[in-house]
């Protein structure tokens, strides 16, 4: 199942590409980078070069298998960057960056961990069946903030 995400401290994961898995066209990814978000732990942000203007996107998952892709860029560029989100804390991913095109390609499937979430969030448990998508919630008290909770009840994003 592949499910389309929008846009959107680090460890940094920086690796040449060119390549690798795909063809070694002009707008293959190169210099495929990832690092976490300096706000928010739980989101990663890619970005990779070409040398010829095309559009692209990443795929990711929490396995080598993927299964969940970032929406296709719609200008052509050179420099480029998905963030990546809906990303549960202190996980590992796998992710790889799709290029478009006559000279499109692939780079190799990469990982990184998220970081925690910030002291203070409540735990949660999920009873029942859960639901499909993600829920709004805020949190009043010693902590306040915004959650976004997954399908799993675990917190994907704050602010």
């Amino acid at each position: 199942m592949t499910r389309n995400v929008g846009p959107g401290l680090g460890l940094l994961l920086l690796a040449s590409t060119v390549g690798c898995g795909g063809s070694d066209g002009a707008a293959a990814p190169e210099n495929v980078s990832a690092r976490l978000s300096d706000a928010i732990a739980t989101v990663v942000k890619v970005s990779w070069t070409t040398s010829e203007p095309s559009t692209g996107y990443v795929e990711y998952g929490p396995t080598g298998a993927l299964g969940t892709r970032t929406p296709p860029e719609t200008t052509p560029a050179t420099d480029h960057e998905q963030d990546l989100l809906g990303l549960e804390a202190d996980t590992d991913y796998s992710f790889r960056v799709v290029t478009r095109g006559d000279d499109g390609g692939s780079s190799s499937v990469l990982g990184i961990r998220t970081g925690d979430l910030p002291l203070g969030m409540p735990p949660l448990t999920l009873t029942g069946e859960g639901h499909e998508g993600f829920i709004l919630a805020p949190v009043l008290g010693a902590t306040t903030a915004v959650l976004v909770i997954d399908a799993a009840g675990k917190i994907v994003w704050y602010h």
